[in-house]
């Protein structure tokens, strides 16, 4: 991996539990749930999708694939379920 990238991926290593909206370059583009690990990539537990038929299951989604990325935050907005 590039060194550009290990501050992203300690990032997400530092929010594992919490919950996330990911908007990425590949179908299907938006992704809700809670991040479950980081390995090379991002698994995810998706509740809220694009597509119900992608909701209720562990995806795993690049990180090079991410171009938006919000972290629930108390005291923020939540995202959409």
């Amino acid at each position: 991996m590039s060194e550009p990238i290990l501050p992203f991926i300690e990032f997400l290593q530092n929010n594992i539990g919490r919950r996330a909206l990911f908007l990425t370059a590949e179908f299907p583009f938006i992704s809700i749930g809670e991040i479950l690990e980081i390995i090379e990539d991002v698994r995810v537990a998706v509740d809220t999708a694009e597509q119900p038929i992608f909701e209720n299951r562990n995806w795993i989604i690049h990180i090079d694939a991410i171009l938006v990325l919000y972290i629930e935050t108390e005291g923020f907005p939540k995202s959409p379920s």
